[in-house]
């Protein structure tokens, strides 16, 4: 299961909606909530009602693992790759500005 910790560690990013009511995603190693590298794809069956109310909320997931889904991979570059680019430049724009 993905774990991120102040914005650091793995997350799922991208979504393809399957018709039997499962969907396929990519767990991805992210640096401030940015994906970065994927690792691994899967096919997420829900297995049971969400519950609780707001933050607190939980829903039981089944996954299974399959081959890395290079379709769902270009369409999360393709939105994370400009804001990589524009994060990092800030990131050296402030760095630079302060020495």
């Amino acid at each position: 299961m993905p774990f991120t910790l102040n914005g650091c560690g793995t997350s799922y990013y991208g979504r393809k909606e399957l018709s039997d009511g499962t969907y396929l995603t990519t767990e991805w190693i992210v640096y401030l909530w940015v994906p970065l590298i994927p690792l691994r794809s899967f096919r997420i069956v829900k297995a049971g009602p969400r519950s609780g109310m707001f933050l607190f909320s939980n829903q039981q997931f089944v996954t299974q693992k399959i081959p890395l889904n290079m379709p769902i991979v270009y369409k999360v570059y393709r939105w994370a790759a400009p804001v990589s680019i524009a994060l990092f430049a800030f990131l050296g724009w402030v760095i630079y500005s302060n020495s």
